[in-house]
Formats: structure tokens, sequence, C-alpha cells
């Protein structure tokens, strides 16, 4: 087994974090000291993101450098095999992995040879980084965990009489596939494996894994079906609408809608509030606004202004991005061209991610030796300081204009319903503040006061329809599941 600490490792760890902290905008890690600074650990998290997954869990492990990872075993084909093994990556002979050669004695040999490695990894005191769903979906909820990562723990309990800490995490994305996007990582408390005297390992591990699922799905925002998770995302967004309120807020806030919905949805009141909240969705959907477009009586003035303000940005944005747009048009294109390509969401992040680590650095270097040939010395010193520069402004104000360009519909619509058809607005106004005030009533009368998450909060400040930078979890549905 080759060194976890080989410099190949570190040079990948410096600029995998480096492309994850340009690709999402915000990584921000919740309860990290939760995560045992040495001595040997296993990690679960879930698997909505394919391989982002892996790569956000492995470098956000509270400063240590020591993760290896289960990977299925058709990913180690070719030249790709002496790679991960270099980073320290596991192959894993998933069931749907066996082929016509492979005999099923043949995989388990292969899995307990995979098990003997992860046992010298945990000895050595270094970490195990495991996805129990075992392949990513876009589901509402988190998938059945399997029982490797339980039986990984359980197996190295029996073999050395230690308990090493399993220590859930929950990767909670506002967009798998957008660029510049954000992620929440919520760490849980560690759960210590045990194994009663004479107890079966088979009834231990799925005990365990069961309790791991559990502690997973309190860390992730979890609903029954999509249009649960559609009701339970505009009931929170009208309940929040006055506050600004940090990812984390958001996300727990999320997943307090869930849980309530959860064991209440049969109560009047809650039946209610979902009948309000389908006819609201439906009015927006009929209007083509978002809910933030109705979250106050905004008069024609400001919605005109605020047509005015976008139009402003956007062409300021323009401008400023200009130059680094013509630098990165060659990676636009390519970009373009990896996500229309990708059959499923989960590919999508990864593919763009892919190219970001490997024709960012291409395209940057070409640009400079180019430099160098026909400009010189000189040239190339100004260009290493203006390209990335202007590489930078460019993601950060085509950012932006894209933003305000998308609300300029949004903006168009919501002026021509004011000038034309104000008393439909005034309706759908009312039930939205009934909305929100059924939901403070059952809040008030049934949330313990630590819950009532709002109370401590700030009001927004300002006026504006369309904020720059919104924290938002929106989950929608983004196609189907892959390995």
């Amino acid at each position: 087994m080759v060194s976890i600490t080989s410099y190949a490792y570190l040079w990948v760890y410096i600029v995998v974090q480096l492309g994850l902290h340009v690709y999402y905008r915000v990584i921000q890690t919740v309860g990290k000291e939760n995560i045992p600074r040495t001595g040997g650990l296993i990690v679960v998290a879930n698997h909505p993101n394919m391989v982002m997954d892996s790569l956000i869990a492995a470098s956000h492990l509270n400063g240590r450098l020591d993760a290896h990872i289960w990977a299925k075993a058709p990913l180690f084909k070719g030249i790709m095999g002496p790679i991960l093994r270099t980073l320290g990556v596991v192959p894993v002979r998933r069931r749907q992995d066996v082929t016509g050669e492979m005999s099923e004695t043949d995989r388990l040999n292969e899995l307990s040879l995979m098990f003997k490695e992860s046992y010298t990894i945990l000895d050595d005191g270094m970490v195990m980084v495991i996805h129990p769903e075992g392949t990513s979906e876009t589901n509402a909820r988190i998938s059945h965990f399997k029982v490797g990562a339980a039986r990984l723990a359980l197996g190295y309990l029996q073999q050395t009489g230690k308990s090493v800490p399993i220590i859930p995490m929950g990767l909670n994305y506002t967009s798998k596939v957008n660029f510049r996007s954000a992620v929440l990582i919520k760490v849980g408390q560690p759960i210590y494996p045990a194994l009663a005297e004479g107890e079966d390992i088979n009834v231990a591990a799925e005990k365990l894994t069961r309790k791991v699922e559990a502690a997973i799905e309190s860390c992730t925002i979890n609903a029954n079906t999509w249009e649960d998770m559609l009701i339970l995302n505009t009931a929170r967004q009208i309940y929040t609408a006055e506050y600004d309120l940090s990812l984390e807020d958001n996300v727990r806030i999320a997943q307090k809608f869930s849980q309530t919905y959860k064991e209440h949805r049969d109560l009047p009141e809650i039946i209610e509030v979902v009948q309000m909240v389908k006819t609201y969705q439906g009015h927006l959907q009929d209007l083509g606004l978002p809910d933030q477009f109705l979250s106050a009586n905004y008069k024609k003035r400001l919605v005109f202004t605020q047509m005015i303000r976008s139009s402003l940005v956007i062409f300021a944005s323009l401008i400023l991005s200009f130059p680094g747009l013509i630098l990165h048009s060659p990676l636009w294109l390519f970009g373009t061209f990896v996500a229309n390509k990708g059959k499923y969401a989960e590919e999508i992040a990864q593919k763009k991610f892919g190219a970001l680590l490997v024709f960012v650095p291409t395209l940057y270097f070409l640009v400079f030796v180019g430099t160098y040939f026909f400009l010189g010395w000189t040239s190339l010193f100004v260009a290493m300081v203006i390209c990335p520069l202007f590489g930078w402004l460019h993601i950060m104000e085509s950012m932006k204009g894209r933003a305000h360009y998308r609300s300029l519909s949004s903006l168009w619509v919501l002026w021509k319903t004011l000038l034309f058809n104000p008393a439909k607005l005034d309706k759908i106004r009312a039930l939205r503040t009934k909305i929100g005030e059924t939901i403070d009533a059952f809040a008030r009368k049934n949330f313990k006061p630590e819950d009532l998450l709002l109370e401590n909060r700030r009001k927004k400040t300002d006026n504006r329809i369309l904020r720059d930078d919104p924290h938002s979890v929106v989950k929608v549905p983004e196609n189907l599941k892959q390995d």
C-alpha cells in the first residue's frame, strides 16, 4: 500500500482544495470539532453527487490529510488504477460490478482483501471515507444504507478489540450541477460500534447501519417525495422571507420543517397549509414568478426601478467580464459541451470540475508560453498578473450578471401584472400572508423556544426584490440515478 503522505497525495489535495473553492461559492462545515484530529476513524457520508461527494468529504476532515476512500472497482481500469491507488483509493467490487468472467467466489475474495487493507488503514491511525448508499441518486431522501461501513467497524473491533469512531457527515448542496453554488457539510456526533458477547455480527451490522443511517438523515434534508420537498421548500421560503439567514440557518429550518411534516402531516392545520401552498404554487406557475417577487407589497415604481438597476448591472457586468470572457471562451465552450453530454445530473458537476482542474491550468500555461515567445519576459510578467485577475473578475461579474438577467423576465411579469391586473396579485399576496401566519402560529404553539430559529435573526434592511447573494436550499428533481 502506497503511503498516503506521498507528495502526489499532498499535491492533489492542494489542487482539489483550490478547485473546490473556485467551483463552489461557499463550502461551510458545521460540527467539524466532532472529527478527531488523530487516530483511525470511519467517515460515513451521503452520496447525492458522485465523485464530488468523496472529494468534499475527504478534503474537509478538520485539517486531516490522511483520507482513504472506498470506490467502485470499475474505476480502476487501465492507467486510472495505479493513479487511484497512489492517492489512497481502495477498490470495492460491488455485486453489480461482477462481469461474466468473475464468479461470486472471486468477488468475495476481493472483498476480503479490501477489508484487510481497510483494517490496516485504520490500524495506522488514518481515515476511511465511505458512502453506504453505494451509488449516487437524485432522490428526495437518502437511499437505504448498505452494511459495508458497519461490517468494517465491527470486523475491526473483532480483530483488534478497538472501537474506531464512525463519523456521520451530511452533504447538503444548494445545487448539484451549478457552478458557484454552495455546500453545507453537517458533521454529527461520533458513533462507537459495540459487539455484545455472542452477538451475531450480521445482526449487529444491520443495527449499526440503521443507527448510522438515522444520524446521516439528521444531518441532511429529506422528504418522502419530491412533491413534499417542493411544498416544504415553498413554505420555508414564505416563513423566512423577511430575514437575512445563513446557509446553516436555512438548512436547519428546512430540516425542522421536514421533521415536523413527517410527524404531524395528518393534523388539520398541516393539511390546510399544504392545500394553501399547493394553490399558491399553482398561482406562481401561472404567473411565471418565483416566491421572492411576492414577498412584499412592491409598488410599480420600485419594480420599474429594479428593472433599470438590473439592466445597468447586466451592462456593467458585461463590460467588466469581457476580457476574462475572451480568455475563458474555450473553457466555456468545453464546459457547455461536457454538461450537455451528461446523461444524469450526477455526472455534470464532476465533468465540469474535471474540466476546471485540467483545462484551466492548460489554458493559462499556453497563454503564458505564447506571451513569452511573441512578446518577451516583460509581457509575460504582466500577463501572469492580469490574466488571473481578468479571469476571476469574469467569474464574479458573470455570475452577478446572470442572476440579474434571470430576474428581468420575472420583473417584467410582475410589472405588467401590477399595471393590468393588480387585484389578482393582491389575492395571491393575501393567500401568501395567510400561509405565513398559519405556519408562524403553528410554530409558536408546537416548537420549543430554541427551535423558533427566527427569533434572534436580523431582518432584511433593504427593500430590493433581487438580492445579489441569496442563500438557498432549493432541492428539485435533477434527472435519474447514476452509479
